[in-house]
C-alpha cells in the first residue's frame, strides 16, 4: 500500500524552521488546541501536491503561506521578507516502510522572490510535468482526497446530475467524465470518450457544413439551369435575327451609302444584335464541377461519420458499464459506512433519469433512520445530515487513487456515541487506505494507530508529542467504545 511516510515543513505557515512530521500506515490523528496549527498540516499536504487555489488554503497570495512569528522578539516586526518556504512529502511505495528502497519524495518550494518550482526525487519540473510524474507513480487527482467540514454536507445538496458529475470528476481516467460541479477542471483521460466525442463532433460539424454548401449549390444550379434555358431561347432568336439581317444586308448591298439604310435596318430589327451572354453557361459548368466535388466529399464524410458513430457507441457502452460499476462500489460503501455509524438505518443511491442524453444518470440520496420513515433531506437534523454526508463523502473519495484520505475536522456535529462508532469506521478504512484525521475530539484518538499532538510554542507550531494510543491502554486493552 502506497503511503505518505513523512512530511517536512520548512517555514510553512505557523511552522517555523524545519519541522518533520512522521506518519504511519493506518490511521494517524492530529490533535491540538484551536490555533495550534493542526489544520496547517492539511494545507501543507494540499500545497505540496499541487494546489493552486490559495483561497482554499486560507491565503491571499504566496506570502501568506510563509511563516510569520506571532510571538517572541520578532513578533510584529515590520519589513520582514517572507520566505523561502518548502514542503517535502516522502512516500513509501508498497513496502510497508521496511526499508528505503521503495521511497520517493516530492517537494514544492518558493524562494524569497516568489519563484516557485516542483521537485520529484530532487529533479525540478513545472506543475504539469509534476502531475504527470505523479500519475506515472499511480497517484491521480492528488487534490481530491481532502474532506473538510464543508464537504460533508455539500454532496447532499447537489442536484442528482451534479452529484454524479462530482463523483465521476474524481476519476481522471473515467471515460467521458465531465467537469466537477464543485469547481475546477479535471483532465480527460487519454483516449477517453471526451477526446473521441470531440472528434465525432468535429466530423459532424464538417458534415453539416458540407451539407449546407451542397444544398446551396443545388439551388444555385437550378437557378442557372433556368437561366440557361432562357439564354438558349434568346440564342435561337438571336441566330434568326442574324440570318435575317444577313439576307437584308445582301439585298441592300447596292446602296450601302444610303443614309436611310441604318435607321431602316434598325426599325426592321435587323441592326447588329449583341452576341449571346455566355457567362451563365460557364458559371453553370463551374457550379456543376463544384457540386460533383462536394458530392464526393459528402460521401467521404458520411463514411467517416458512420465510423465515428460506431466508436462512439462502443465508448458509450463502456462508459455506461464503468458508471454502473462505479455506482455499485460507491453505493455498497455508502451502505456499509452508514450501518456502521447508524445500526439499523438504511440508505441508498437510486439512479434518476438524466436531464438530457449527454448526461449520465443522477445519484439520488435516500435515507431511513432506525424506527423512522423515509423523509426528505431537508427534514433531517444537523447531526443526521452530518452522519449521512460523511458516509457519502467517504464512499466517494475512496475512489481517488491517492495514498492518503485526509479528514479535516469533519466530526464537530457528532455526539460522543457517534464519534466512538466513527473510530470503528476509520479503523476499517485504515486497513485499505492511509487516513490522516485532524480533530479536536478527544475520542478520535481511539481510532488512531498514531497520534500527533500539535503545540504552539514560542516562535511557531511544533509536533510536541507523538505516541501510539494503544500503548496507553496496556496489553490486551480494547478500544474505547
Amino acid at each position: 500500500m502506497l503511503t505518505i511516510k513523512r512530511l517536512l515543513l520548512e517555514d510553512f505557515k505557523s511552522f517555523a524552521g524545519r519541522v518533520p512530521v512522521e506518519l504511519t500506515p493506518g490511521v494517524s490523528v492530529v490533535v491540538g488546541r484551536n490555533g495550534s496549527g493542526k489544520s496547517n498540516l492539511t494545507d501543507a499536504l494540499r500545497w505540496v501536491f499541487g494546489e493552486e487555489d490559495l483561497e482554499s488554503l486560507r491565503a491571499r497570495d504566496w506570502t501568506d503561506l510563509a511563516h510569520r512569528p506571532l510571538d517572541g522578539p520578532r513578533a510584529g516586526a515590520s519589513g520582514l521578507i517572507p520566505g523561502p518556504i518548502r514542503v517535502t512529502a516522502v512516500l513509501d511505495e508498497d513496502n510497508g516502510g521496511r526499508d528505503d528502497n521503495g521511497l520517493f519524495e516530492v517537494a514544492r518550494e518558493v524562494d524569497r522572490d516568489g519563484r516557485e518550482r516542483f521537485l520529484v526525487d530532487g529533479l525540478a519540473c513545472g506543475r504539469e510535468q509534476f502531475l504527470e510524474r505523479l500519475a506515472a507513480r499511480g497517484i491521480e487527482a492528488p487534490l481530491r482526497t481532502v474532506i473538510r467540514q464543508g464537504d460533508v454536507s455539500r454532496l447532499l445538496w447537489l442536484h442528482p446530475d451534479e452529484r454524479t458529475r462530482f463523483v465521476v470528476s474524481l476519476l481522471p481516467e473515467f471515460p467521458g467524465h465531465e467537469a466537477s460541479a464543485a469547481g475546477g477542471s479535471a483532465a480527460k483521460g487519454p483516449g477517453g470518450l471526451g477526446e473521441r466525442d470531440g472528434g465525432l463532433e468535429e466530423a459532424r460539424l464538417a458534415l453539416e457544413e458540407r451539407r449546407r454548401e451542397f444544398a446551396w449549390l443545388e439551388a444555385r444550379c437550378r437557378e442557372l439551369d433556368a437561366e440557361r434555358l432562357l439564354l438558349e431561347r434568346d440564342g435561337a432568336r438571336s441566330r434568326e435575327l442574324r440570318e435575317a439581317r444577313a439576307r437584308a444586308v445582301a439585298d441592300l448591298a447596292p446602296r450601302p451609302d444610303d443614309p436611310l439604310l441604318g435607321p431602316l435596318l434598325e426599325g426592321l430589327g435587323l441592326a447588329d444584335a449583341a452576341p449571346p451572354v455566355r457567362t451563365a453557361p460557364q458559371r453553370l459548368r463551374l457550379c456543376e464541377e463544384s457540386l460533383s466535388q462536394l458530392r464526393q466529399e459528402l460521401e467521404s464524410l458520411k463514411v467517416r461519420e458512420r465510423g465515428a458513430l460506431r466508436v462512439h457507441e462502443q465508448l458509450e457502452s463502456r462508459r455506461l458499464h464503468n458508471f454502473e460499476s462505479l455506482h455499485a462500489r460507491v453505493e455498497e460503501r455508502f451502505r456499509a459506512f452508514f450501518t456502521t455509524l447508524v445500526p439499523g438505518g438504511e440508505v441508498g443511491l437510486p439512479l434518476t433519469p438524466p436531464s438530457h442524453a449527454a448526461v449520465l444518470p443522477g445519484f439520488e440520496v435516500q435515507v431511513r433512520f432506525p424506527q423512522k420513515p423515509v423523509v426528505p433531506l431537508d427534514a433531517l437534523s444537523g447531526g443526521q445530515l452530518a452522519v449521512l454526508g460523511l458516509c457519502l463523502a467517504l464512499a466517494s473519495f475512496l475512489e481517488v487513487a491517492f495514498p492518503a484520505l485526509v479528514l479535516d475536522e469533519v466530526e464537530p456535529a457528532l455526539d460522543d456515541a457517534m464519534v466512538r462508532r466513527l473510530t470503528r469506521l476509520l479503523e476499517e478504512v485504515g486497513r485499505e487506505r492511509q487516513v490522516i484525521a485532524v480533530s479536536h475530539q478527544r475520542l478520535m484518538r481511539y481510532a488512531a494507530h498514531h497520534v500527533l499532538q500539535v503545540e504552539r510554542k514560542e516562535g511557531g507550531s511544533r509536533i510536541g508529542i507523538r505516541y501510539d494510543p494503544r500503548l496507553l491502554r496496556g496489553p490486551g486493552a480494547g478500544r474505547a467504545r
